[in-house]
């Protein structure tokens, strides 16, 4: 199972994906979810707004885009 989590305020959005055990999944008691992927919105609706988008795959990979407007 997947749980994606969503902070949203006046101007930006964060959010994380994660991967929680399931009965197809042999973790050990306590196990709480991995975090497979996060991002962060800033400056909706502005001209300079970025997004930023992690994903962990063992190694980090960050991908940065500017969006001149979101709606």
């Amino acid at each position: 199972m997947n749980i994606f989590v969503i902070n949203s305020g006046s101007s930006s959005i964060k959010y994380q994906l994660y991967k929680m055990p399931g009965t197809e999944d042999a973790n050990p008691p306590g196990f709480n979810g991995l975090p497979v992927c996060s991002g962060l919105v800033e400056r909706i609706g502005l001209e300079n707004s970025v997004i930023t988008h992690k994903v962990f795959t063992g190694k980090e990979e960050k991908v940065i885009k500017k969006t001149p407007e979101l709606a």
